[in-house]
């Protein structure tokens, strides 16, 4: 069991806070060879709508799929981030730039922000119980 500053310890990166992202990316990475490609995909695809829910603004782009698809193609793989684009590296870096600290999980009412935005598809309908399910 991690207790009191050991855990905030882990949220730091050489003395400054580490954001959102950074943590987001640091779990797809540890957990993606575990998964099954399907799995990997639905865990990209998660964590692209939490960030995106997350993020302190929108992250500038001609349209906000380019983002989604930056984030959950590159952002959340660890062999297809070494060979983005250099637009998607433009993407990812203002997604990183616009992310909350990592702490941000601790506040109820984030929580509850990201699971809405979880909850819904993109076109503002409700989500299928069973997607519901997985993106948890």
């Amino acid at each position: 069991m991690v207790r009191g500053n050991a855990r905030l310890a882990c949220w730091q990166i050489q003395g400054r806070a580490r954001s959102w992202y950074e943590a987001a990316v640091d779990h797809a990475d540890l957990r993606s060879p575990h998964f099954s490609a399907n799995h990997r995909q639905h865990v990209a695809k998660t964590l692209t709508a939490a960030t995106i829910a997350l993020s302190e603004r929108p992250v500038r782009c001609t349209e906000p799929r380019e983002a989604r698809t930056a984030l959950r193609d590159d952002g959340f793989n660890r062999l297809r981030r070494a060979i983005a684009p250099r637009a998607v590296e433009a993407v990812l870096e203002e997604a990183a730039r616009h992310s909350p600290g990592a702490g941000v999980g601790n506040d109820p009412a984030v929580v509850r922000r990201v699971l809405a935005a979880l909850s819904v598809k993109l076109d503002g309908s409700p989500a299928a119980p069973s997607a519901l399910k997985r993106h948890r």
